[in-house]
C-alpha cells in the first residue's frame, strides 16, 4: 500500500510540475506577412533549364547541358545517377499560366527565373537570328505575372551556355565571349526593360567558374574531357589557369552589363 502511494505521489508531482512549466512557456506569437515590414519581398526562384521543359520546341537552340546529356551520358553517371534530363522538367514553357497562377494563390509577390540564352538567340549571336517564339514566350511570362501582381526579377544567365559558342571558341574560357554576352544582355534589356525592373546580371558566376572548370560538378568539365582531349580525372590543368581565366572575364561581363543597363535608362 505504501509503496501504491509513493508512486500517486510521484505521479502528482510530476503533474504539478508539468502545470508549472507549461505556465510559464511564452505564449506563442502569430506570424504571418504582417510581421514584416511595409515593402517585404515574398518570393519563389528558379532557373530557365530546371523548369521550362521544350529543351527541342520553339526554336530553342542546344545549351551545353543538352548536348552533354544527350550525346555523352556516360560522363554524367557519377552525377546523374538515372541520367534524366531537362526536355520536359515542369513544363513551365507548356504550363506557365496555371504555375503563376499557383503562385498567386501563395500569396508571393515576386518570382525569380532566368532566360534561356539559346531561346532567344539559338546559336548565341545575334547574327545568327532572334527567335521571335523564344521572345513572345518570355513577353507573355511576364505579362502573366504583372497582371497576377508579381514582379519578376529576372537572371540573364544561369549557367546554360548556348552549345554554339561553347563549340566555337570554348565558351567562358575565350576573351570572344565578351562580346556575345555584351549583345545578348543589349537585346534582353530592349526588349523588357520596360517591364521587368529587377535584373541579376550572372547567376554565382564564382560557382560556375570553379565547378566548371576546377571541381568537374557541372558540364563545362566534360567539355575538356570531350573536346579537349583532357583524361577525366585529371584535375591539374583545370585547377591552375581555367578557372581563373572564367573568373578574370566575370568582371568584364558584369560591366558590360551595366553599361547596357545605364544605356536603356531603366533605374537600378
Amino acid at each position: 500500500a505504501l509503496r501504491f502511494l509513493a508512486m500517486a505521489i510521484a505521479l502528482a508531482a510530476s503533474s504539478v510540475l508539468a502545470v508549472d512549466e507549461a505556465d510559464v512557456r511564452p505564449t506563442p506569437v502569430k506570424f504571418s506577412k504582417s510581421s514584416f515590414p511595409s515593402g517585404f519581398v515574398f518570393g519563389s526562384a528558379s532557373a530557365a533549364y530546371q523548369i521550362e521543359g521544350a529543351a527541342k520546341e520553339g526554336g530553342r537552340g542546344p545549351s551545353i547541358w543538352d548536348y552533354f546529356i544527350d550525346k555523352h551520358p556516360v560522363f554524367f553517371t557519377e552525377k546523374i545517377a538515372d541520367r534524366s534530363n531537362a526536355d520536359v522538367a515542369i513544363d513551365f514553357y507548356h504550363r506557365y499560366k496555371e504555375d503563376i497562377e499557383l503562385m498567386k494563390d501563395t500569396g508571393i509577390n515576386a518570382f525569380r527565373l532566368s532566360l534561356s540564352w539559346s531561346r532567344i538567340l539559338p546559336n548565341g549571336k545575334i547574327s545568327g537570328g532572334i527567335n521571335k517564339e523564344g521572345v513572345e514566350f518570355y513577353n507573355n511570362v511576364f505579362n502573366e505575372l504583372l497582371s497576377k501582381g508579381i514582379q519578376p526579377y529576372v537572371s540573364i544567365f544561369h549557367w546554360d551556355l548556348p552549345q554554339s559558342l561553347d563549340a566555337e571558341y570554348g565558351g567562358f574560357l575565350s576573351h570572344r565571349i565578351v562580346e556575345d554576352y555584351k549583345a545578348y544582355t543589349d537585346l534582353v534589356f530592349e526588349l523588357y526593360g520596360d517591364r521587368v525592373k529587377h535584373w541579376i546580371t550572372f547567376n554565382e558566376p564564382f560557382s560556375f567558374c570553379f565547378y566548371g572548370y576546377a571541381s568537374g560538378d557541372v558540364c563545362a568539365w566534360a567539355l575538356l574531357q570531350i573536346s579537349w582531349g583532357v583524361p577525366r580525372g585529371t584535375l591539374a590543368v583545370s585547377l591552375t589557369s581555367l578557372p581563373i581565366t572564367c573568373c578574370l572575364l566575370m568582371p568584364l561581363l558584369l560591366s558590360s552589363t551595366e553599361t547596357n543597363f545605364r544605356h536603356h535608362k531603366r533605374e537600378p
